[in-house]
């Protein structure tokens, strides 16, 4: 009975990448997409917080 190898993302690098130097367009393409989803991710993280607050306010003077 053979037994299944179950891919460890710790332990092997199945496309043998690691440790290789991208080309300069390939990194700087990660650069770009990295900063794009950094500021998108930031604004997602200011609208959580602030539409929590908003949840609280009450605005009705008679309560």
């Amino acid at each position: 009975m053979s037994q299944e190898r179950v891919w460890d993302p710790r332990v092997e690098d199945p496309q043998g990448l690691a440790g290789r130097d991208l080309d300069s367009d390939i990194t700087r393409r990660n650069q770009l997409l990295t900063a794009l989803r950094a500021i998108g991710e930031r604004g997602n993280a200011i609208l959580k917080t602030r539409w929590a607050v908003l949840q609280r306010i009450n605005l009705c003077p008679n309560e």
